[in-house]
């Protein structure tokens, strides 16, 4: 008998098969899937996950014959995170920039206009062929207040999508910057949250504690997983786009592509 177990922080779905080993001594009522080879049992099982909708918990399945203790078999959650294609027409563009680059409006503005569009390529394989479309207005809460931003939309000419134009310091859909993201995160182990809500009095109790809540439920398990340090800003940024495709932090699952070299 196989018991498989996925567990996930919003529910839980189990899943028993039975196997037989021969055909005359199945019922009616059973649905003969494998035959009774293990290997072949857990290769096709998670096949059938990779369909199923992304999880961010890790993967347990437990396997157990009968007359034995059962084993459980661990798989991180970006070995069966569904993959997001480059291609969806929201695919956002994400510009590195330095950790020391004030991240305000004005800087915000002042970077787009040195970057060349036609250095960009296109998530769909084009390059030269992206062109401003029009923008759309954030906030983010900085020292100074709460400032709005002009978030840059561009269009590629071949495949007709459109993609938002951020900078690294930002988390998408998220109105806290990437370094007080980190600062909460690194300051919750110590319980003194006081020190970044000095640092910027737009951050309140209730971003501290939303912020932490989806690190541990979104982000904990998946930078464990790819031995990834908090403690350097931009091996931080590049191996989460590496692994991940997205921004760390960034809790919807749309697709996130980084430019390094911009300007």
């Amino acid at each position: 008998m196989l018991l498989a177990t996925l567990c996930t922080s919003l529910f839980f779905v189990f899943s028993q098969i039975k196997i037989r080993y021969s055909i005359k001594y199945s019922d009616a009522l059973s649905v003969r899937l494998f035959y009774t080879v293990p290997s072949v049992i857990i290769y096709e099982f998670l096949l059938i996950i990779r369909v199923l909708p992304i999880f961010d918990e890790p993967l347990v399945i437990i396997i157990k014959e009968a007359g034995t203790f059962p084993i459980k078999v661990w798989f991180p959650a970006s070995h069966y995170t569904t993959w997001v294609s480059p291609y969806a027409s929201n695919t956002m563009i994400t510009l590195f920039v330095e950790d020391y680059n004030p991240l305000t409006p004005d800087f915000y503005n002042y970077f787009l206009s040195k970057i060349q569009l036609h250095q960009l390529s296109c998530p769909c394989g084009h390059a030269g062929c992206l062109h401003i479309h029009g923008y759309y207005k954030r906030f983010i809460k900085t020292p100074s207040g709460k400032l709005p931003f002009r978030i840059l939309r561009v269009k590629c000419e071949c495949c007709g999508h459109t993609h938002a134009i951020l900078l690294s310091s930002m988390v998408p859909y998220s109105q806290i910057s990437l370094s007080d993201h980190l600062q909460i995160i690194q300051a919750a182990d110590t319980a003194d949250l006081s020190s970044v809500m000095d640092s910027n009095p737009s951050i309140d109790e209730s971003n501290c504690r939303f912020i932490l809540r989806n690190f541990r439920k979104c982000w904990h398990q998946k930078i464990l997983s790819e031995h990834i340090s908090l403690n350097r800003m931009k091996n931080l940024i590049t191996c989460c786009f590496r692994c991940f495709s997205q921004q760390f932090m960034q809790i919807k699952r749309t697709a996130n592509i980084l430019f390094m070299n911009t300007t």
